[in-house]
Parts: structure tokens; sequence; C-alpha cells
């Protein structure tokens, strides 16, 4: 099987392809721009499906044999690192991300539970197969005064306990 890696400037008109058989393989890159971060971190999955088509790349076109494509979506927040197969499916992803916006839900939690308490720094870390979340956790660094402490949400949205 060969990996293909992608790396291009998002919306730009340059691509570079490398074949990875027999080596280890390098990250490609996709860089959002600063504008479209926001959009980005608050669905990424959703934007990539609505910005990205690696059907459409001519990588994906001229693959001859078993391919899968690893591309990185980056922006100053984190990143999404997808895995697509040769029919162009979304095979299994990962996240990573700082200081993005928290679902309302948790920030009620924090609210309630760390009262004067400012949250200062936010970590968000999720993996998933195709396009759906299977795990996420947020980690919030409070502080109040001179006082740190962390503040840990995991989510599992996996329907089936078994599954792996």
């Amino acid at each position: 099987m060969t990996i293909v890696l992608w790396t291009s400037v998002l919306f730009s008109s340059s691509s570079y392809v490398y074949s990875s058989e027999g080596e280890t393989p390098r990250e490609s890159e996709i860089f959002i721009s600063d504008e479209k971060t926001e959009l980005f971190t608050a669905d990424p999955l959703g934007y990539i499906a609505k910005n990205f088509d690696i059907r459409k790349h001519s990588s994906f076109l001229e693959a001859k044999e078993e391919t899968e494509f690893l591309v990185s979506f980056k922006c100053f927040k984190g990143r999404l690192t997808a895995k697509f197969d040769d029919h162009g499916n979304l095979i299994y992803h990962t996240q990573k991300f700082n200081n993005i916006k928290v679902p309302v839900e948790i920030m009620s939690e924090v609210y309630r539970d760390f009262k004067g308490w400012e949250v200062v720094n936010i970590d968000y870390k999720a993996h998933g197969k195709g396009d759906s979340v299977d795990k996420a956790v947020y980690k919030l660094t409070l502080q109040k005064n001179d006082q740190q402490q962390l503040f840990t949400k995991k989510l599992n949205f996996r329907k089936n306990p078994l599954e792996k």
C-alpha cells in the first residue's frame, strides 16, 4: 500500500505530492487562513467536508493502486489530521486545538462549580472514525488570584462501549 501525502495552502493552486512507500511518512499540510480560523475551529469536520474534496486532487485521480491520503489542516489554534482511503472516504481523524470556544454546557459547569475563577487556557483533543467524533477532551486551566487548577471534561460519543 502506498500513502500519498499532499501539501498545499488552502485555496492555492500549487500542490506537491510525495510517495512515502517504504519510508516514514511526512505530514502533509493545508494552512487555514487566520480569517477562516473561527469557522474551522467551530466545526473542523464540517469545514473540511464543505471546503475540501480529496477526490478532486490530481494525486487522487492519478492513483493506480490502493492508496491512502494523509492531510493535516492547520491554523494558528491547532490542527485536524485526516486519513482518507482510495475512494475518498474519511477513515480516521485527530484534532488538537488551543483556546477555542467551549460548548455552553461545559462553561456553565465551570462557572457553577468554580465561582470567581477565570479560564486562562483551553486545550482540546478529539479523535474519531469517519465523519464523527468518538472521544473528546477539554482541559481548561483556571486561575484565581495566584492560584491555578485544571478542569478536565471527557466526552465519549461512541454508542457501543465495546466498539474500538
